[in-house]
């Protein structure tokens, strides 16, 4: 997602990720990530594991559903976050 122009050269750059139990895989993706875009926001769709955690200690934005509503309304949720905070 692309927000909106913070500065005149540039704009500021989101990366939305929805996921689902990817403890074990989500930190390198949240690394990655924060190498190329200003802000990480990931969607933690009702995991069974320490997803969401994980994400916090890495500085992601956290989303949390208390249960696995779908990959269609993790990306709503992606998308109404970008909304409220830029």
């Amino acid at each position: 997602m692309v927000g909106v122009y913070l500065n005149k050269n540039r704009p500021f750059i989101i990366a939305a990720v929805p996921a689902y139990d990817e403890e074990e895989t989500i930190s390198t993706l949240v690394l990655r990530a924060k190498m190329f875009v200003d802000k990480v926001v990931v969607c933690d769709n009702g995991s069974n594991d320490l997803m969401a955690e994980v994400n916090e200690r890495l500085s992601a934005d956290v989303i949390q559903h208390q249960r696995n509503l779908g990959y269609g309304l993790s990306i709503q949720s992606l998308f109404g976050r970008r909304r409220k905070r830029l």
